[in-house]
């Protein structure tokens, strides 16, 4: 058993070493950057949009200021290789305090089990994003549940200062919020000794900090409002019962079974002791976390609340077999970060060849992900030049190439849902796509190889500046643009599929 344990501990250590700080793919860091390094060099947080050219002045809720100043001070001091290694120190950290808390619940083996587990179910959010320092504060949260959380004075005010701070990384510390309400409430309801003239205030006050952010950097403002869009143009957003979208599907399906094994065992608890408040709270935390993931699909890393809850009741209904149980939770364990990797395409041989190589720590970034071949061109453009690209390549445009304008990038609340779905049909070289570059006057398309070979930009004034592996630089061919009114909306949805 102990064996077993060390040996799995050792691959995740090893796994989680390779895939945190591997190569940086398609995702939030440059805008996140290039606004963290302007707040850094000015001391103001900027509050209008001013990276595109199909939106430039718009207000901008920078609700995520605090993660872009982390994350622009990690890069001034260390570069791109500092910020894989923030990702393993946020993930790789997350990772461990959620497996030493359900080890001190039930044991060694099933706190390594669970950890084997969380790997894959929060797998999505390996990358620099705030809502990958989100799931670290949520698993620090844990020590804020108890029944003196708002009981005495020093631990009121930390949690209340970690929530302040966790409300200026990111909108999701407000998620956080129904979990902190219910925990007191239920121990306010469980346990008449507990000062509740106290409480109830200290828990308002709670609930406040998070708001508390400069002007224009609201989390409760883009929760409220800017989820309306992200439903629509964010693949992380899809629900639990559609297809997988941006987390492999196998971690999707697990994800799943633990919200419906755990219905299963909630409503066997309920009848069998549904008066006690320590079953309540259990349950009512439990069911806030399943209904999150049924939600969203970016939500995956919330079912592992009510899987160490099972992992939990399963360590105390056998005393008396606790080997078997470990045994078993091993077994899963290992069986769930086996199916993982091979999903993937990892295995330790693969990690362990490209760790020693000469170039990992050189290789910042993913090629078959993003346009890196065609970026020496778009770093030769004039100040001012307008480029289309679809929203993660215009991300990585906007700091490695900050003299051009972007049509549109990762951020869903600024851009109007009508000029998302126009992205994805001039992506796609759908039929408005000439008119739609012509009416926004964009001078240059960062797109793949053969775009302005599809019938519907054939013939058009599109001409291949550079082609590359995966991408191509387009120009007009007379290098003016149509003018027009820039209030197009299209009657056809996006697609999350386009050709590459």
């Amino acid at each position: 058993m102990r064996v077993v344990t060390a040996l799995l501990l050792a691959l995740l250590a090893f796994a989680l070493l390779h895939f945190c700080t591997r190569p940086l793919g398609a995702g939030d860091t440059g805008w996140l950057l290039r606004a963290g390094y302007e707040t850094l060099r000015t001391g103001h947080i900027p509050d209008t949009e001013q990276y595109s050219y199909t939106v430039a002045g718009a207000d901008w809720n920078n609700h995520e200021w605090g993660f872009e100043v982390l994350l622009a001070s990690v890069h001034a001091r260390g570069g791109w290789l500092a910020v894989r290694g923030l990702v393993l120190a946020l993930f790789g950290t997350a990772v461990a305090v959620y497996g030493a808390r359900v080890a001190r619940l039930t044991s060694g083996p099933v706190g390594v089990a669970a950890a084997a587990a969380a790997v894959g179910l929060a797998s999505a959010k390996m990358l620099p994003a705030p809502q990958t320092a989100s799931m670290l504060m949520f698993a620090l949260a844990w020590s804020w549940m108890g029944p003196d959380a708002l009981q005495r004075v020093p631990r009121l005010v930390g949690l209340a200062l970690f929530l302040v701070v966790w409300g200026n990384l990111t909108a999701e510390s407000l998620v956080f919020l129904p979990f902190l309400l219910v925990s007191q409430l239920t121990w306010l309801a469980e346990d008449p000794s507990l000062n509740r003239r106290r409480a109830v205030p200290a828990l308002l006050l709670a609930c406040v900090a998070p708001s508390l952010t400069p002007r224009a950097s609201s989390p409760l403002e883009y929760l409220l409002a800017g989820s309306a869009v992200n439903r629509h143009v964010n693949e992380e957003f899809t629900p639990l019962w559609a297809p997988a979208a941006s987390v492999p599907s196998s971690m999707k399906l697990l994800g799943a079974a633990v919200v419906l094994v755990w219905c299963a065992w909630a409503v066997s608890q309920w009848r069998r002791d549904g008066a006690s408040w320590a079953v309540r709270r259990r349950l009512a935390l439990g069911a806030l976390a399943c209904a999150g993931v049924v939600a969203f699909e970016r939500n995956l890393y919330l079912s592992l609340l009510p899987l160490a809850q099972l992992a939990v009741a399963a360590h105390r209904a056998w005393p008396g077999q606790r080997a078997r149980v470990e045994s078993a939770a091993l077994a899963v364990g290992c069986a769930v970060f086996a199916t993982f990797c091979a999903q993937i395409g990892w295995s330790p041989a693969l990690a362990a060849r490209m760790l020693s190589s000469p170039g990992y720590t050189r290789a910042h970034f993913d090629p078959a992900a993003l346009p890196l071949g065609c970026l020496g061109a778009v770093r030769a453009l004039p100040p001012g030049a307008r480029v289309f690209t679809n929203r993660m390549w215009g991300n990585l445009l906007e700091f490695e190439a900050p003299q051009v304008r972007v049509f549109i990038d990762g951020r869903n609340r600024e851009y109007p849902l009508p000029l998302h779905q126009l992205t994805a049909l001039v992506w796609q070289a759908a039929p408005p796509a000439l008119r739609t570059l012509d009416l926004s006057n964009t001078t240059h398309a960062l797109t793949w190889p053969g775009w302005n070979d599809q019938p519907t930009t054939r013939g058009g004034p599109w001409r291949a500046v550079v082609a590359a592996p995966g991408c191509a630089l387009y120009a007009r061919a007379d290098q003016s643009a149509t003018s027009g009114q820039w209030n197009q909306t299209p009657n056809t949805s996006p697609s999350n599929s386009a050709p590459r």
